[in-house]
């Protein structure tokens, strides 16, 4: 499992290193997570939150490639119980409208680290790597953030 963990930091350090010297636009961002457990999961487990940390690298007008990471704790029901989460995925956006703003489609892939610990002596804590796989669609707002936040 480290080798996996390892090839994923060289695979974000690489894209780093490969980026050209054009005048593309390379944005840091923070956000909340909010995960919605299903199924069995969700059975044992209630509302997460946490938070996040992610880098683009703009390499095109309508082109990026992203590295994400974060935490994110899960309310649980049992007494001395937790439950959390680290997800590290690395990414690529593609920007519809071009200048990297508007609608984007993405995929991500990486690793979910997963760690449950109990208060209890008699059971041991586990630390699990689950493979993990997210489609996304969306808009981004960076460009007329920037505007309404520079006018005086």
């Amino acid at each position: 499992m480290k080798k996996i963990i390892y090839s994923f930091f060289f695979a974000a350090a690489g894209l780093f290193a490969a980026q050209s010297a054009t005048a593309q636009e390379n944005v840091f961002s923070g956000g909340v997570e909010l995960a919605l457990p299903l199924g069995d999961f969700g059975e044992a487990n209630d509302l997460g939150i946490g938070a996040s940390v992610s880098y683009e690298l703009g390499l095109t007008d309508n082109f990026a490639v992203l590295a994400n990471a974060g935490y994110i704790y899960y309310m649980t029901e049992g007494d001395g119980f937790t439950f959390g989460q680290i997800p590290i995925q690395l990414g690529a956006r593609y920007y519809l409208a071009g200048q990297r703003e508007g609608f984007f489609a993405q995929v991500s892939a990486g690793t979910h680290l997963s760690m449950s610990s109990y208060d209890s002596d008699l059971v041991d804590n586990e630390t699990n790597a689950d493979f993990s796989l997210a489609p996304h669609i969306g808009f981004s707002l960076r460009k007329s953030c920037r505007l309404i936040c520079v006018t005086k």
